[in-house]
């Protein structure tokens, strides 16, 4: 996997001309295309633990798109925009959440993840329109999520995985 750089939106020519049809794309969404993580012109105002999980969020974006052509990406992600299921963009986003809920939970704690404003902003990123209605079905949602959770922090409470270093 490549190197991943990551960018201030307003540094980008392609960014701040995506940000003149699309304010608040541009002001408060982390976009991820390659190997290039574009921050939004808000970012320094997020709380440090937000961004830091939006990094990893992002990173798992970036190993994700290093498997398949960029082509094939714009087109799966971009110009298939189905009305009410987009499975590509859904398995896409879960294994990012999923990726993102472990390391939340191995950092900052069960409190944290279980955290109601947490679990609804996540759910919300599924069954309301933020990537174009990814999944309709707002309880199916909730059951992958909470489940998601859980896991984590039986993972977490685990302690570290892998051998253990002498």
């Amino acid at each position: 996997m490549e190197e991943v750089e990551i960018i201030r939106k307003e540094e980008s020519r392609l960014m701040r001309a995506i940000g003149k049809i699309l304010p608040s794309y541009y002001h408060s969404v982390v976009t991820t295309y390659g190997n290039k993580i574009y921050l939004p012109t808000n970012w320094d105002s997020w709380p440090e633990e937000h961004r830091f999980l939006m990094l990893a969020h992002e990173k798992v974006h970036v190993r994700q798109q290093s498997k398949i052509p960029k082509l094939l990406y714009l087109f799966l992600y971009f110009f298939i925009f189905p009305v009410l299921w987009a499975p590509f963009r859904r398995r896409w986003e879960r294994e990012a959440f999923e990726e993102t809920i472990q390391v939340a939970a191995k950092t900052y704690g069960p409190d944290f993840v279980r955290h109601p404003p947490l679990r609804e902003f996540i759910a919300k990123q599924f069954y309301t329109g933020v990537y174009g209605w990814m999944w309709p079905c707002r309880r199916a949602v909730y059951r992958w999520l909470d489940a998601t959770i859980e896991q984590a922090i039986q993972k977490a409470s685990k302690g570290p995985q892998g051998p253990i270093l002498g």
